[in-house]
This record gives C-alpha cells, structure tokens and sequence, in this order.
C-alpha cells in the first residue's frame, strides 16, 4: 500500500506565519492554486487512488475537495480525527517566533500535544490503519505536524525543524513497515 500524504493548501494563518493547529481556517487564493496544480500534477502521474481520507478541518476538506476534481476522481472522502493538526495550546494564534522551538519542543506551553503524544497518536492511526485496510494507493490531506510524526519517526535524522510546503506530497508504503519513499515534493514546481 502506498499513501500519498498532502498537506494542505494555504490559509491566511500560513501567510502571515501564525501558528494556526486546530482553528478552522480556510484556504486563501494561493492555496486554492495549490490544490489545484497539485492535483493536475496527481493526475500526471495516472495514480489509480482507491481511497480517499482527510482531516477534518475545512483547509484539508478544501484542498480534498479540488484535488479530486482535478483528478475526476469520485471517491467518498473519510474524516479522519486522527489526521488533525497538533493542538498547539496557548500557542495557538501566535505568531512563529524565536521562542517557538524552544517553547514546543521543550513543553512549556499548556495545553500543548507534546512530540511523543503526536508521535504515538500518529503511529497508532497508521498501524490500526495498515492493519484493516488493503487499498493500494491512498489519498491522505493532513497537516505539517501529522506528517512531521510520522517522518520523524520513519526518516532517519528528520526533524520537526524542517519546513514542509503547502501543499507537499509525502509518499509512504507500507508492506511489513513503513517506509519513506519521497517527501516535500513541491509539485507546483515540478514543471
């Protein structure tokens, strides 16, 4: 099984650099372009998707919505509340600055989804996943921090510093594990 993980377009938050996780934000102009270029690159690439899945914040709903008009494709999509963005706690409408790291990754902010806890509600989702389904290509819209979780723990030496583009396609498969076969393919610039 293959699963195509896209994060998903961009929102006014994303712009002006404001830490958004759960807050239902939509998808500005430029995001609506990116779902849009991102699934006419999908379509390039004639992925014979099976299923269909995405968190369910309007952004990723959104940006599910036109990729699978640009691929034809008439899949029911499946809200996932596994897939949602990290809860960033106090930190939720902020501005990105110089104590985010530290302030993050060193746990101080109440109410935040620390990295294990991310961590392990991601990998218990992809293991129940992997466990009960066979499709064979996956269709996934989700967020920055879901697929950091996932590649932190399945990409040697990735970081939750590393910046992933709206609208990035991260492929995994998945036979006995999982394995990282590409990740933050920008497919706006594929050109």
């Amino acid at each position: 099984m293959k699963v195509y993980m896209i994060r998903h377009g961009e929102t006014d938050a994303n712009k002006q650099m404001i830490i958004q996780g759960r807050t239902n934000n939509p998808l500005n102009k430029t995001g609506i372009m990116q779902a849009k270029k991102t699934g006419q690159y999908l379509k390039s690439l004639q992925i014979p998707f099976d299923y269909c899945m995405t968190s369910p914040l309007d952004r990723a709903i959104h940006t599910a919505d036109i990729i699978k008009k640009e691929l034809n494709l008439n899949l029911e999509t499946h809200i996932e509340k596994d897939i949602i963005e990290r809860d960033f706690g106090a930190y939720d409408g902020r501005v990105i600055d110089d104590t985010y790291q530290e302030a993050v990754h060193g746990h101080s902010v109440p109410g935040l989804e620390t990295d294990q806890m991310i961590e392990k509600r991601v990998a218990d989702f992809f293991n129940k996943f992997f466990k009960n389904n066979h499709y064979e290509n996956v269709l996934m819209i989700t967020h920055a921090h879901v697929l950091k979780a996932l590649l932190v723990q399945n990409l040697k030496g990735f970081s939750y510093d590393e910046y992933l583009v709206n609208c990035s396609i991260n492929i995994i498969e998945y036979k006995d594990k999982i394995k990282v076969i590409e990740y933050n393919i920008d497919p706006i610039n594929q050109e």
